[in-house]
Formats: structure tokens, sequence, C-alpha cells
């Protein structure tokens, strides 16, 4: 894989991730506003997601900087 395919596999991969992270905001959100008790419960599950997703959003990064001054 030449520097230019891994950076655009990073970027794929960061842009991905990154939708992934916006569905759990607009999650959270709903739960948020719903008011229902019971969809509160999802509260502690969507934080757990969202703190892995921007784990992984931090190693993306990371990666691609490193990728970019190889370059």
């Amino acid at each position: 894989m030449t520097p230019r395919d891994n950076l655009e596999s990073l970027l794929d991969q960061e842009n991905q991730a990154i939708r992934e992270f916006l569905a759990l905001l607009r999650q959270e959100q709903a739960v948020l506003t719903s008011g229902n008790a019971a969809e509160m419960d999802m509260l502690p599950a969507l934080t757990e997601r969202k703190d892995g997703l921007a784990r992984t959003l931090e190693s993306l990064a990371r990666r691609r900087n490193a990728a970019l001054t190889e370059q």
C-alpha cells in the first residue's frame, strides 16, 4: 500500500467513525428530549459507545497525522 493509499484509507475510516459518532449524538439528543424515563436507561450504553468511538477517532487522528508527516 502506498503512503497515499494509506492516507486515503485512514481518512475513509475517520469519516465513517465521525458519522457513527454523529448518529450516537443524535440518539442521545432524542433520548434526552423525549422525557421518557424508560429511554433514559439507554444513556449509559450510549455514553459507553461514544467513549469507544472517541478513542477510535483519537487513534485515527494520530495515525493520519503520522501518515501526513511521512509524505
